[in-house]
């Protein structure tokens, strides 16, 4: 923009000459003001310009992190700065072309960003996205919300083990909580994508898994048993029924309380399914049976 105004000065009459060349050298260092002001591309960080740009996997889903800002809006006065290397921990960072911020919703806004989640599948990148659009001083604490997942660790080693976060600036292992053996008793807990965890034996210190969190996930430790062939034996006739009693009691206390849709049945909405897409294609790897008393 500032470029076709430059370039469109009109000629003024011959009989302000006098004034043309100190009207000339004014519009001439607005134009240049305004061209110093406006976003350009930067080496550290990629530029998209279509969705097809983005990195997938073999399966078409994104292979990592991201936040995305504007091009028009990034490292500009009034604008958002981008964020250094340093801080992009398990998240890259890139700029959008005017094309993929209208995709996103954030064409001609200012401040504002997209994050998207690793995982999620192609046809769902518009959807499963988080946008900030506000003030420029909300935005780092906006960020930093982003930036935290949940992780559970179920244990199905031969021993009890210790969770340990491991402390980035010095090395040094700093004590979480004790995981017992079973499914009941996973260890859920809220981290900040980059935060390294180990985890040890109780019985001789090693290490049975070490973790960088990138994502909401789960991990399972050691190898889930199968269930006992006289368990799947056992008749279990009379538990149901009186399982199938309890549960007529106790919907008989139960105030029922409808939505103006009542039962009728609908679509799950796209963004509900892609973030629940999201989840299974992070941890397909990584199952263990529930188990119930």
């Amino acid at each position: 923009r500032a470029l076709g105004v430059c370039r469109n000065m009109a000629p003024m009459a011959p009989e302000f000459r006098g004034v043309r060349r100190i009207v000339l050298s004014i519009m001439a260092l607005s134009c240049l003001a305004s061209i110093a002001g406006a976003a350009t591309p930067r080496d550290d960080v990629v530029t998209l310009t279509e969705m097809g740009e983005l990195p997938l996997d073999e399966d078409g889903h994104l292979q990592d992190n991201w936040l995305f800002i504007p091009l028009d809006c990034a490292d500009r006065p009034g604008g958002l700065q981008v964020p250094p290397p340093s801080s992009r921990a398990e998240r890259k960072v890139g700029l959008l072309d005017v094309e993929l911020a209208q995709v996103f919703g954030i064409y001609d806004m200012c401040p504002a960003a997209v994050t998207l989640g690793k995982g999620t599948a192609a046809e769902h990148l518009h959807v499963n996205i988080e946008r900030f659009v506000g003030a420029r001083d909300e935005f780092e604490g906006w960020l930093q919300a982003r930036q935290q997942v949940e992780v559970g660790w179920c244990n199905y080693s031969p021993d009890t083990v210790k969770l340990f976060w491991v402390d980035s600036s010095n090395g040094k292992e700093i004590f979480q909580a004790s995981i017992q053996v079973g499914e009941p008793h996973t260890h859920w807990r809220q981290v900040f994508m980059g935060h390294k965890f180990v985890l040890r034996s109780t019985h001789d210190k090693s290490v049975v898994m070490e973790l960088v969190a990138t994502t909401n996930e789960i991990r399972v430790i050691g190898r889930q048993g199968e269930v006992d062939e006289n368990v799947k034996a056992k008749d279990r006739s009379k538990e149901i029924a009186n399982t199938e009693i309890y549960e007529v009691k106790r919907s008989n206390n139960v105030k029922r309380t409808f939505t103006e849709h009542g039962f009728s049945k609908s679509r799950l909405p796209v963004d509900v399914y892609a973030s629940m897409r999201t989840y299974y294609y992070n941890n397909r790897a990584h199952l263990a049976r529930e188990e119930v008393a």
